[in-house]
């Protein structure tokens, strides 16, 4: 088995974890073609009310992806008012990853503030019409938390006191519900759990502190530990998985933010063993909601490390001239996008880089997330 291994590894490319950086951006550049549109998302992208528009699959992503790396062109900024100036008239979601919250932040960050504001206002219009998906993908808490951004961002308390009352409503609903709850963090209380750390962060009211940690200790009690390996995976719909989406990094992400706003250390045994699946290889897929890219984005800045994920990822990668494409789920086709593709790797390492995780969503340059040291 050695020598197989040794066998491959001498016909994998060699990338620089820089290489593997700027190789992507042009990878992505390239995609924006002669008609103004970028081509290579996900299926969602085109099956999606909204899909080509949208964070986690759409050009929201990707030009947030490439404004983080400080790689965005020129000339794609000056489409952007004329790309989303209808967007209040789409019939898409209200969500901070599939709809229009999550572009109304990413357009307010890329200096086009009046647009944003008219779509985070039109969004407030309807606030109270919103029905009962409380996620951080697509319903309330993920609404709550661009509202907090854009009470940072603008300092106009209209926006805080939206988040107060979704953060009511959110209760309300966890309370009256009976129906089973699902634990991750974009479709699960873990993603909750964000959502009431920040609120505590910005009010400083201990109540949402005691909320978010009763919402994530009810979360990892549906974490299974695989002691051969000293790791921890989520039980989720029969199945154990260790990813971003649905598994058990996504509850490290929402571990690292209670802290980040904490003076204490909460759940260390937990974080230290989810840690531990960044050091595992190789995944089904280079994607970064369920493949490599989840364990990218919780990896240290050291230059071990980052020996260690350029490797890795030069088992996913197609190069073409100076640009880099990244294989979509299944590697049926190469893929733009934040959920399976080059945008969601790009952000990983950027991420990892700043050791700032949360930068996998929208909003979280209103607070750098930096991760407590665990001494279990």
């Amino acid at each position: 088995m050695d020598s197989n291994w040794k066998l491959v590894d001498l016909f994998l490319p060699k990338y620089t974890f820089e290489e593997i950086k700027i190789g992507i951006v042009n990878g992505i550049i390239s995609n924006f073609n002669e008609n103004n549109k970028f081509r290579n998302g996900g299926i969602e992208t085109f099956l999606e009310e909204g899909g080509y528009y949208n964070y986690l699959h759409g050009i929201s992503g990707i030009l947030y992806s490439l404004k983080l790396t400080d790689s965005l062109p020129s000339q794609i900024d000056d489409w952007i008012e004329e790309k989303f100036k209808n967007i209040q008239n789409n019939n898409m979601g209200k969500g901070l990853l599939d709809g229009k919250t999550g572009i109304a932040c990413v357009v307010y960050q890329l200096g086009h503030k009046d647009l944003a504001l008219n779509i985070i206002k039109e969004i407030n219009n309807d606030i109270d019409k919103l029905d009962y998906d409380i996620t951080l993908k697509s319903g309330l808490s993920g609404i709550g938390l661009g509202e907090i951004a854009f009470y940072k961002w603008t300092n106009d308390e209209t926006f805080l006191n939206q988040a107060y009352k979704i953060g009511d409503k959110i209760m309300e609903i966890l309370y009256e519900s009976d129906d089973e709850k699902s634990y991750d963090l974009l479709d699960g209380i873990a993603g909750v759990s964000c959502f009431y750390s920040i609120l505590y962060d910005i009010t400083n009211d201990y109540e949402y502190f005691k909320i978010s940690k009763m919402l994530l200790k009810e979360s990892m009690m549906n974490l299974v530990s695989t002691e051969n390996l000293e790791i921890c995976e989520l039980k989720s719909a029969n199945k154990i998985t260790p990813y971003i989406d649905k598994g058990s990094i996504g509850i490290l992400l929402a571990i690292y933010l209670l802290n980040s706003v904490s003076d204490s250390v909460f759940f260390a045994d937990e974080q230290k063993k989810i840690e531990n699946i960044s050091k595992l290889s190789p995944f089904y897929n280079a994607g970064l909601l369920e493949g490599a890219g989840s364990g990218i984005i919780i990896s240290h800045a050291d230059k071990k490390s980052k020996k260690f994920v350029s490797e890795l990822l030069s088992l996913y990668l197609y190069k073409d001239g100076d640009n880099l494409y990244v294989p979509g789920d299944f590697s049926l086709k190469f893929s733009n996008d934040i959920d399976s593709g080059a945008v969601g790797i790009l952000i990983a390492l950027e991420a990892m880089e700043q050791e700032n995780p949360l930068l996998l969503l929208p909003i979280f340059t209103i607070k750098k997330i930096r991760r407590k040291r665990c001494n279990v």
